[in-house]
């Protein structure tokens, strides 16, 4: 019963805060209020932040033990399974033009005890075909086990000036899950 009237307490405070913000002309053009113009966020200013990533892992459809599903969405892999690392990403200097094989030069993923980086490669994926860069890594005989934070890297192509910016030399962007929470992270178990 205490349940029922705190979830009807959250809605009603919920209902009176978007009348609220209705009757203080928070409106987007509903009413006679007119809508409230808001300033475009502001993009491209640090050096340090010129590319935005989304990276993620999923199973590949090779390796031992072979996955029920391929392609599903985890960070948790047994040695010798494939790991496949996704990624998609823009440029912000340019007001986020994407991340493909015409304005990449190169994009790899380092792995700790790997010499090697892993490059990754730019296409088309499923059905409907998404493109996105992936690169495949088998885990077999890897002799870390536990949380593997890969660091993947980007270099892009310097982009020409064009009438919305001027020219925009080669571009370095990084991506770590280092720092996230440990269950979040690329982990590497022991096969079974």
């Amino acid at each position: 019963m205490k349940r029922i009237f705190g979830n009807i307490a959250v809605g009603v405070a919920a209902a009176g805060m978007v009348v609220a913000a209705l009757a203080s002309g928070a409106s987007a053009g509903i009413g006679p209020h007119a809508a409230t113009t808001i300033a475009a966020p502001i993009i491209g200013n640090s050096p340090t932040h010129n590319m935005f990533f989304y990276v993620d892992t999923v199973q590949g459809g090779g390796g031992n033990p072979h996955p029920s599903v391929t392609c599903a969405q985890t960070n948790m892999f047994t040695v010798g399974q494939q790991v496949v690392f996704r990624l998609f990403g823009v440029t912000i200097p340019d007001g986020g033009g994407a991340l493909t094989a015409s304005s990449v030069k190169s994009a790899t993923v380092t792995i700790p005890g790997i010499s090697a980086p892993i490059a990754f490669n730019y296409g088309n994926h499923g059905s409907p075909p998404v493109a996105f860069w992936s690169a495949v890594w088998m885990t077999t005989n890897y002799p870390n086990l536990g949380v593997v934070d890969f660091v993947v890297t980007v270099v892009t192509n310097p982009i020409p000036a064009n009438s919305h910016h001027g020219a925009i030399p080669s571009l370095t962007g990084h991506f770590s899950q280092r720092g996230l929470s440990s269950n979040s992270r690329l982990t590497i178990s022991p096969a079974t």
